[in-house]
C-alpha cells in the first residue's frame, strides 16, 4: 500500500502546473529519491517527499503531494561528504515493493534484534552503488537506531545494522553519589 501511494503521488505530481512549470525551467532534473517518515504503517496520513535531482546545477528540488495541495523547495543545495552525481530513479525498475521489503526486515530483526521495536521508521528509495534501494531506519523504542538496506529489485538484504542513538556516560563525579 506504501509503494503504490508513491506511485499515485508521483503521477498526481507530474500532473500539476507546478511540477510542470519546474520541469519546463529545469529541464534536466530527474527523479532521485522518495523519503517518508512514519510512526504507524497507516496510509492515510503519508506524505511522501518526491525529489528531483539536477546535475548540472547539483541542486535537488523537493516536492510534496498533500491531496491537490503541491509544497515544494526549488533548488537546495546537496549535502554530501564528496561530490558524486546522484542516479536516477524509475519506479518501474523497482520490482520488490515495500510491504514486501518490510517483510524481509521483520524476519531479518526477529533474528538478529528480537529486543527492539520500531517507534518512527524513515523510508527512503534510492540509488546507492548502482543498485536500487529501499533504506528503512527504525528509531526505536530502546533509543537505538537500526539501518537496513533492501535491495529493491530482488529482495535481499544488502545492510543491516545497529547504532545507540544516544550514548550514555557512567562517570561519576568527585563529591557525588548515586
Amino acid at each position: 500500500m506504501i509503494f503504490e501511494r508513491l506511485k499515485e503521488d508521483f503521477k498526481k505530481l507530474q500532473g500539476t502546473k507546478e511540477f510542470k512549470s519546474f520541469k519546463k525551467e529545469n529541464p534536466k532534473a530527474y527523479f532521485s529519491s522518495a523519503f517518508l517518515m512514519i510512526e504507524s504503517l497507516d496510509v492515510k496520513d503519508i506524505k511522501w517527499q518526491i525529489d528531483y535531482y539536477d546535475s548540472e546545477r547539483q541542486k535537488a528540488s523537493t516536492f510534496i503531494v498533500n491531496g491537490d495541495v503541491v509544497e515544494s523547495k526549488i533548488g537546495e543545495e546537496i549535502l554530501q561528504k564528496k561530490k558524486e552525481d546522484i542516479d536516477e530513479l524509475k519506479l518501474e525498475d523497482v520490482k520488490i515493493g515495500f510491504d514486501k521489503a518490510v517483510e524481509v526486515i521483520h524476519k531479518f530483526r526477529k533474528k538478529k534484534y528480537p529486543e527492539e521495536k520500531a517507534q518512527k521508521i524513515i523510508i527512503v528509495l534510492q540509488n546507492l552503488g548502482k543498485s536500487l534501494v529501499w533504506n528503512i531506519t527504525y528509531i526505536t523504542v530502546n533509543l537505538n537506531l537500526i539501518n537496513f538496506k533492501i535491495n529493491a529489485v530482488n529482495g535481499k538484504v544488502i545492510e543491516s545494522r545497529m547504532e545507540p542513538l544516544i550514548k550514555f556516560s557512567s562517570k561519576i563525579l568527585p563529591g557525588k553519589k548515586n
